[in-house]
């Protein structure tokens, strides 16, 4: 049998693939945010940074909380306005063994699953914390009552900011698709994984710029 031609493994575990997004989407801000390493069952010598720092850009609209990296891509995921609870998702996919029916090489292909988990709150002008809620929505009022009593007929809605800082954490997944053969991609050689599927676990934390 021939010798599978691999092709260079990519491991960027930071970067989200462009994804479109709704418009109007209001903004919550631009985070600093710092990843650590916590968790590697893919190995360690694969080249996985130990950490990173980045800037984003945090919106919500329509109901979707938007993650926009500066200079970069953006991708579009869920929110829950009681909890202030964020999530999103990406998938990828990469070939890297090139299949060659000729020779009996099946080829592989490793699917990259992408979950960032956190949680940011917005600051009440009383300086306590609230939960996420949608730009522009009706619930902006929820939970104040009659605070617009005194303010001589004037529906002004309380001004809320987001909070300094969110914490999370960003999980990626390797998985080889079982329509190939990936067993020439694990053992203990630079560049190949421990084991398949296997998981990268860094914990997130953003500050607001």
């Amino acid at each position: 049998m021939a010798t599978p031609r691999r092709r260079g493994l990519t491991f960027v575990p930071l970067a989200f693939l462009a994804a479109c997004g709704p418009p109007d989407a209001g903004s919550l801000g631009t985070f600093t945010v710092t990843e650590t390493l916590v968790a590697n069952t893919c190995g360690p010598q694969l080249p996985f940074m130990s950490a990173a720092a980045y800037t984003v850009q945090v919106s919500l609209g329509g109901g979707l909380f938007r993650w926009t990296l500066t200079g970069g891509s953006e991708v579009d995921g869920t929110y829950d306005p009681n909890t202030g609870a964020f999530r999103v998702e990406q998938d990828s996919s990469t070939q890297v063994v090139t299949p060659d029916p000729g020779h009996q090489i099946a080829g592989c292909v490793i699917d990259q699953t992408q979950v960032l988990l956190g949680i940011v709150g917005m600051s009440t002008p009383d300086g306590g914390i609230q939960p996420i809620v949608d730009a522009g929505g009706s619930a902006l009022d929820a939970g104040f009552g009659d605070q617009d009593a005194g303010l001589q007929g004037m529906d002004a809605a309380p001004v809320f900011t987001p909070r300094a800082v969110f914490t999370g954490t960003d999980q990626i997944i390797y998985a080889g698709e079982t329509t190939g053969d990936c067993t020439s991609v694990v053992g203990g050689s630079p560049n190949e994984y421990a084991t398949l599927p296997c998981t990268v676990t860094y914990t997130l934390s953003g500050v607001l710029q």
